[in-house]
């Protein structure tokens, strides 16, 4: 499948992974959390922790904290357009990690539980990386912190941040099966863009993670019929003709519709061009026949723009398909310069008196297309033992809990179905 056609296929703000999606400029704190990651060279494996020579750490390391236990509590809020989808309390545990950790003052392998539901709904999905719960596609989990943490980012480049909480954790891929890990994911440093926090006391911990996510759905396209067949960009050169100009919000969410009827088995040319002086776009162009009901046309990137976006190009779409009426669609890919652009509209053919005319002005692209904001806080605390945990301890509640919830009388029933992996934006 080509990449126009992707994008037609899967439209879904705020996710990157079509070359043509449509970028919100909404802030994704779990991808910036990622970014800020820490990736040490030459990864452990998860499966060989324990065969780590745990002395050879001098500056922090498995030798600082060998024997210690941490037992603690995440309280897990989510809501979805103000809606609660999770209102959890997890226990989790565990004893000390000892694979590599270069500089960390404590660092445990843990186990999370979900101990009471609250007012979650079957739709509840706990982040694993923030509630140490495991799913389907992550489990292994790593509490760690230190002082100091080299990290790299993205493009390669190696910082050091500082107070860095991170969680390690390894991951299924159901086409490439287990990667061991650790990964790891940084959930919060002193310089972090994403809105959270850490405090030590002593041997208690306490950390929060707060992240809002901007996504659309929809049921698909509402003016385009592939009748099965494939999208594929046919553009051609752009083919003059006296033009048109009108203009579109650059969202990509509305699209204009115009028409033009032929009578002959002339072909004819639709160009789309952006404009001089004017906010500049990725336009492209799909040509419907009304005769079959289905596309006849689609035309992405076929010619320099006269005002070139940063990316890609300007279509126009070459019908040789005889006498009938046409729609053609005009939309944005992005690449905007402005919420609102301007496109110029041309028809070029042998039959004269060919005229367009515009029946839809930002017309809803899609069917029931809706914007969905999901917001998830978590609190969590932590008490770390250096020496074996007394039987009689009790466990720390989280700032945001019920402290009416008692951990130590948790029930294996949750209350919350399992739905699957949920995808959280790019954690």
């Amino acid at each position: 499948m080509s990449r126009q056609a992707l994008f037609f296929a899967a439209f879904v703000l705020a996710c990157g992974d079509t070359p043509k999606s449509t970028d919100t400029g909404f802030d994704d704190a779990f991808a910036d959390a990622d970014d800020s990651g820490w990736k040490p060279d030459g990864i452990p494996d998860a499966d060989a922790d324990t065969d780590t020579d745990a002395d050879a750490d001098a500056d922090g390391g498995p030798s600082t904290y060998l024997g210690w236990e941490v037992d603690g509590a995440v309280d897990y809020q989510s809501t979805l357009n103000g809606s609660t989808l999770c209102d959890a309390l997890v226990g989790f545990a565990g004893p000390a990690y000892v694979g590599e950790c270069d500089g960390c003052d404590f660092a445990f392998r843990v186990i999370g539980n979900i101990e009471n539901a609250g007012d979650s709904t079957a739709d509840c999905h706990l982040d694993p990386r923030l509630s140490f719960v495991a799913d389907t596609t992550f489990d292994d989990f790593i509490i760690s912190h230190a002082d100091v943490r080299w990290v790299t980012n993205s493009t390669g480049l190696d910082y050091q941040i500082y107070n860095a909480l991170s969680v390690g954790y390894s991951y299924y891929h159901p086409d490439y099966g287990n990667f061991d890990g650790p990964y790891w994911f940084t959930a919060h440093h002193d310089e972090a863009e994403f809105d959270s926090s850490f405090s030590r006391d002593g041997n208690e911990v306490a950390w929060t993670f707060h992240v809002e996510n901007v996504s659309a759905t929809n049921e698909g396209e509402a003016h385009v019929d592939t009748c099965g067949a494939e999208l594929i960009d046919t553009s051609v050169a752009a083919a003059g003709g006296e033009s048109v100009e009108q203009t579109i919000p650059c969202d990509g969410i509305q699209v204009d519709i115009w028409e033009v009827t032929t009578s002959s088995s002339d072909a004819f040319t639709i160009t789309v061009d952006t404009v001089a002086d004017a906010p500049s776009f990725d336009p492209f162009i799909i040509v419907n026949n009304s005769a079959t009901g289905c596309v006849d046309t689609y035309a992405d990137d076929g010619f320099a723009c006269t005002n070139p976006p940063p990316t890609y190009e300007c279509p126009a779409a070459e019908v040789t398909s005889g006498p009938a009426t046409y729609e053609i669609i005009v939309g944005s890919l992005g690449d905007c310069s402005d919420e609102v652009v301007t496109y110029g509209l041309s028809i070029a053919s042998e039959e004269e008196g060919l005229a367009l005319v515009l029946i839809d002005d930002n017309a809803e692209r899609f069917i029931n297309f809706s914007w969905q904001s999901n917001v998830t806080d978590t609190s969590a605390c932590a008490t770390i033992y250096e020496s074996a945990k007394p039987e009689d301890a009790t466990v720390c509640t989280p700032v945001a809990a019920d402290a009416s919830i008692d951990l130590d009388e948790g029930s294996d029933d949750t209350g919350v179905e399992d739905t699957g992996v949920e995808d959280t934006g790019g954690l």
